[in-house]
């Protein structure tokens, strides 16, 4: 099986395990303030889905320092034929908010949809890449907003145009509420004591009197008057930070020495924690060296306190796959796209009403053979390919199949999974990765079934389905896993660091798994998981592959230059 690396994708090499001399891409630069940037760094903050004034309206938030040009921008809900363009000459201030009103019955307005329960609105740039989304269940009883934490919760009043309002959490009264963007982000206990925070929010934040301690409540420095940290910032307390102990002032190493077998917590000016990196049990290190390591999340938003290359003061640097002693994995090796860079249409003449939501390629006795899915109901088609690439459905495949959970084997009125990516492997089977259940929009779920192609229509419930939520980043519901691709034992032997053993892979290892592995994509994070899916309903997350992509949508592995 092959398939074109498109353009603005990353064509991964999978070869021996040998060191790599491929530089790290280099980071991004920051837009110059004052300075027209494209839409990245707006973001949906507000959606009133029932009940508004006139009716539902959408709240776009510029989080950059920079006007940002809003021009193509594209506004859908659920359905990919309700879309909404915002026109050319489009501009939102730094911090400024933007409302998009649905069109009432005099043409006022912008969008001309409805937003329903079990939705969510989605925002594209004008190139079609997604840069933001969010579901809901239920209609909220004001509206839906978006936290300084990034965290999406019911608002106590809806505030059209201006800042979110929410109630005080109960649970933590102590709190205040612009002090849960403020996050631990990055702990070096040898050679140096260092402690790094981010801001999550895009607001300041005033953390005079917030308080770091290690594991001992007796070892305790305050921030001094006058501290704040600015939105999207970093800040590094290091051994040499002045601060408050006790009733005096003081550096941070006379009050913490952060210890091999400790932990760092965060807490606001009331003494209610904040957060807690976790604790450890030996100070980080690769290759046995302490300096080259640090313990780091490797998200913004949260997560757990992994391995990682010191970055103070800057966004994390985590070490993946390393197995046991620190040893680090190769950086990965990148190709470039060997093709044309062009794009050319297959069907002058529209084969489908809707997007297929993934592609897959299989060589049989009989020919080239494309499989295609939709996510709309799971519904899949063959079609076969010729030599000049032209392609048409396969006979007897007009109306394609439909894949079932097995939960739906009988009730055909079920909406079925979500079926983001096809795969054909060498068992004749398909598989479909699906990031939720249809009729249930707002919960994740990620999984793959196991489809056999020849069982009779219109439906086809799977043989077998591995429930991978649980092995996967916890993410939004629709931004789960959008592709996978069988791989074969035979070119993956060896050729990648297996996480649960540190040495390279063994087919061996997994008895039940068959004979290759299955490539998940992640599409909240851009992150790739490897699977041996066992014949017994289980999976074992064998290898993870970060390509350096904000986001993976498709997989394909090519045979002929062996790569992902």
């Amino acid at each position: 099986m092959f398939a074109a690396c498109a353009i603005g994708a990353s064509c991964l090499a999978l070869g021996p395990l040998t060191p790599a001399t491929a530089a790290p891409p280099e980071p991004a630069t920051p837009a110059a303030q004052g300075r027209a940037v494209p839409a990245g760094g707006v973001r949906i903050n507000e959606v009133e889905s029932n009940g508004g004034v006139p009716g539902d309206w959408i709240e776009l938030f510029n989080a950059s320092a920079a006007p940002a040009d809003l021009s193509g921008v594209v506004v859908k809900d659920g359905d990919d034929s309700h879309a909404f363009v915002l026109p050319a000459g489009t501009m939102l201030a730094p911090g400024g908010f933007l409302v998009l009103d649905e069109r009432d019955k005099t043409g006022v307005g912008d969008f001309d949809f409805g937003l329903g329960k079990d939705d969510h609105v989605r925002l594209f740039d004008s190139a079609g890449v997604l840069l933001d989304s969010v579901s809901w269940g239920p209609h909220a009883a004001t509206t839906l907003g978006r936290t300084d934490a990034g965290e999406w919760r019911e608002t106590s009043q809806d505030s059209k145009g201006t800042a979110n309002v929410f109630a005080a959490d109960p649970e933590a009264p102590g709190t205040p509420g612009a002090a849960s963007s403020l996050r631990l982000s990055e702990v070096d206990s040898q050679p140096a004591d260092w402690v790094e925070l981010v801001n999550t929010g895009t607001e300041p934040l005033d953390i005079a009197g917030f308080e770091l301690r290690d594991n001992s409540d007796d070892h305790s420095w305050r921030f001094p008057a006058g501290s704040t940290i600015a939105g999207g910032a970093y800040l590094v307390v290091d051994e040499n930070s002045v601060g408050q102990i006790g009733g005096g002032t003081g550096l941070f190493s006379e009050a913490i020495g952060i210890g091999s077998a400790d932990q760092i917590r965060l807490f606001d000016q009331t003494g209610g924690q904040l957060d807690d990196s976790g604790a450890w049990t030996a100070h980080a290190a690769l290759d046995g060296d302490a300096a080259k390591a640090t313990l780091a999340r490797c998200a913004v938003s949260g997560g757990p306190f992994v391995l990682a290359h010191p970055t103070p003061g800057a966004a994390n640097l985590c070490v993946t796959d390393s197995g046991e002693g620190g040893t680090e994995q190769p950086p990965l090796v990148t190709r470039v796209w060997p093709g044309s860079p062009s794009t050319t249409a297959i069907d002058t003449t529209p084969m489908f009403l809707e997007d297929s939501s993934g592609l897959d390629t299989q060589v049989t006795s009989d020919g080239v053979v494309l499989w295609a899915v939709d996510n709309g109901e799971g519904r899949f088609w063959k079609l076969n390919v010729a030599a000049d690439g032209t392609a048409k459905i396969a006979d007897g495949w007009a109306d394609g199949k439909r894949a079932r959970f097995q939960k739906d084997a009988a009730n055909p009125r079920a909406a079925g999974p979500d079926t983001e990516g096809i795969t054909a492997a060498n068992d004749g089977f398909l598989y479909l990765a699906s990031e939720r259940d249809n009729s249930a929009k707002g919960v994740n779920f990620n999984a793959v079934l196991q489809i056999d192609p020849e069982a009779a229509g219109p439906d086809v419930v799977a043989t077998v389905e591995w429930d991978l939520t649980g092995l996967l980043p916890q993410v939004s519901a629709n931004l789960g896993i959008e592709a996978v691709e069988w791989v074969s034992d035979a070119d993956l032997a060896n050729k990648l660091v297996d996480v649960n053993t540190g040495a390279g892979y063994d087919p061996e290892t997994y008895p039940l798994h068959g004979d290759g592995l299955f490539f998940v994509a992640v599409e909240d994070g851009g992150q790739v998981f490897a699977f041996a899916l066992n014949s017994d309903g289980t999976a074992q997350r064998v290898a993870e592959v970060r390509p350096g992509l904000p986001g993976v949508m498709s997989l394909d592995y090519d045979t002929v230059l062996g790569g992902l």
